[in-house]
């Protein structure tokens, strides 16, 4: 028969494999999503947002689920510790038990030697009245030597005074004997009822010690039961923290999937873009040769007619001048020296911000460089300081961190768990004063998982474009 106990084991176990199979299933559906990716970079941004939101979600579920088989380890410690001290207590009762045994044997004994003693006095005194009663009779039927007559008749008054004396001697003598007689049968059922009262006082304290050895019996036996149940928990437990991380390995590989077909969206367009470019520049340039060969037919016209040869030319030259002019208009960036730590290449405007905005700053770094170099985490850093002095973005950093679409743990909510449990490193708060310090290392607005098809800076994993 199943305990309460054992029941509710059963329902724990059960509820178990419902939530696993509803997350696998889950996951089985994200897994179905990657066949389809989206058709633009915002939309798998989209997709990346939402899958970090489970993966955060299954983070938190993990995290639970160790919490909860640290407390069961420690009920079962306490368990094993009151177990420990439940033996400890069974055995003092035994012992206590055996100890009112041994006490009731021997008043036992003491009674049964007590009721001996008080027959064989009891016989005794039966006698003794018996044997007293027969010499009385025999006195005075037979007129012996201890009769009155016997006293009455004698020869002197001496003699009948010494008979008289010596028959109440007898007589005293026998009261006397049958004095000490009842003294002892009324000593032996004092001490018999004195021992009897002992052995129902040993009796009860025997029968409450041997309650209180059911009693802990069966709470030793609960605990057993209880321990028994927290082992089957703890393993139950252990087995779905191992069940999320499967899960969770299979999210890393799906936002995996996410960045490699976002990179390649974002090699796309920056193809698109660049062949968009390149015709643009060979449409601008067979337009400029176009004007200029317009330009020096009509200057040969111009000198045909006019005779004068050298105006042509002096307009040739001076197209070239402006050509040269043009390229010119094009200056490069200027760059700083960079810094000790060889990471700093330009010096940028600082951004003000309070202590609650650079910890907020420094989990997003943790976030998305937390396992990369110090560079990697600093240029990250960077993308953010860029983007508030950018025109294209927020200009402020909780309006860039929290913009839609752009990062994926802001949105998903690992930004929220990584402040709420202050799990960023020192070298990402170091990167994050950094950079709000004006000191950066690149001037790139984006980043993402460098999979070999963006054309930018990679450091470490990611490239920066």
């Amino acid at each position: 028969m199943k305990n309460r106990n054992d029941t509710g084991t059963t329902a724990y176990r059960m509820l178990s494999l419902i939530v696993a199979a509803a997350l696998l299933i889950g996951s089985m559906n994200i897994a179905g999503c990657i066949r389809a990716y989206a058709a633009s970079v915002e939309e798998i941004l989209q997709q990346q947002e939402q899958a970090g939101k489970d993966a955060a979600e299954l983070q938190k579920q993990k995290e639970q689920a160790e919490k909860e088989a640290e407390e069961l380890k420690k009920a079962k410690e306490q368990l094993k510790d009151s177990l420990g001290d439940m033996d400890s207590e069974l055995v003092k009762l035994s012992d206590e038990i055996n100890d009112v045994q041994e006490q009731i044997d021997g008043i036992q004994t003491a009674i049964e030697q007590a009721e001996a003693d008080l027959a064989s006095a009891q016989a005794d005194a039966a006698q003794q009245y018996e044997d007293m009663k027969i010499r009385i009779q025999y006195i005075y039927e037979n007129g012996g030597t201890f009769s009155w007559t016997s006293i009455f008749s004698a020869g002197s008054f001496s003699e009948a005074l010494n008979r008289a004396e010596y028959a109440m001697d007898l007589a005293n003598s026998d009261r006397e004997l049958m004095g000490k007689y009842r003294d002892t049968l009324q000593q032996i059922e004092d001490e018999k009822l004195t021992l009897e009262t002992q052995k129902q006082q040993l009796l009860a304290s025997q029968q409450e010690l041997s309650e209180k050895e059911e009693e802990l019996l069966s709470s030793i036996s609960h605990a057993k039961s209880e321990l028994s149940d927290t082992n089957s928990q703890i393993s139950d437990k252990l087995d779905s923290i191992d069940d999320l991380d499967d899960q969770l390995a299979a999210m890393e590989e799906y936002e995996r999937k996410l960045e490699l077909a976002r990179a390649k969206k974002v090699a796309e367009e920056q193809a698109k873009k660049k062949a968009e470019e390149e015709a643009r520049k060979k449409a601008e340039e067979e337009a400029r040769k176009k004007e200029e060969e317009e330009a020096r037919k009509k200057a040969q016209e111009e000198a045909a007619a006019a005779g004068n040869s050298d105006t042509g030319a002096s307009d040739a030259g001076d197209t070239g001048t402006g050509t040269a002019d043009q390229a010119t208009d094009e200056t490069p960036q200027e760059e700083t020296d960079a810094s000790d730590n060889g990471y700093y290449l330009h010096t940028t405007t600082p951004v003000t911000a309070s202590e609650e905005e650079e910890a907020l700053f420094a989990a997003l770094i943790y976030c998305e460089a937390g396992g990369e170099s110090y560079e990697a985490q600093l240029s990250v850093a960077s993308v953010v300081i860029n983007r508030i002095n950018s025109d294209r973005f927020p200009d402020n950093l909780v309006d860039v961190i929290y913009q839609k679409g752009q990062f994926s743990p802001a949105a998903s909510g690992r930004l929220a768990l990584v402040l709420e449990q202050d799990r960023a490193t020192e070298s990402c708060r170091q990167a994050a004063k950094e950079a709000l310090a004006g000191n950066i290392s690149g001037d790139w607005l984006f980043f993402c998982y460098n999979f070999g098809t963006i054309d930018g800076t990679v450091i470490g994993s990611e490239v920066f474009y």
